[in-house]
């Protein structure tokens, strides 16, 4: 899920989803709701998607930008994805 700014998922999103998928596929183990800080997210944990930049890097990031500015090239900001988890099985018919 990405959770940045322009791509929130609300919980109305996340309710939508969990009764979607019960629609579909019995609940194994029963959905336990984590404390946001207890999630992991792309940004931290043992692989994150972007590793942490160099002091050099993180100039040449922002000269890079500037030149797009200048360009008029938009800047894509980087996804911030959490992961959640849930267990289930498909109906049979």
């Amino acid at each position: 899920m990405d959770i940045t700014f322009y791509n929130f998922i609300t919980s109305a999103l996340i309710f939508l989803l969990i009764s979607t998928l019960k629609r579909h596929f019995e609940c194994i183990s029963p959905l336990r709701i984590v404390h946001p800080m207890d999630v992991l997210y792309s940004n931290k944990g043992p692989y994150p998607l972007y590793p942490e930049k160099t002091g050099l890097q993180k100039v040449l990031h922002f000269a890079k930008e500037i030149a797009k500015k200048i360009l008029g090239r938009k800047s894509i900001s980087p996804m911030h994805l959490a992961c959640a988890g849930w267990v289930g099985r498909k109906y049979t018919k």
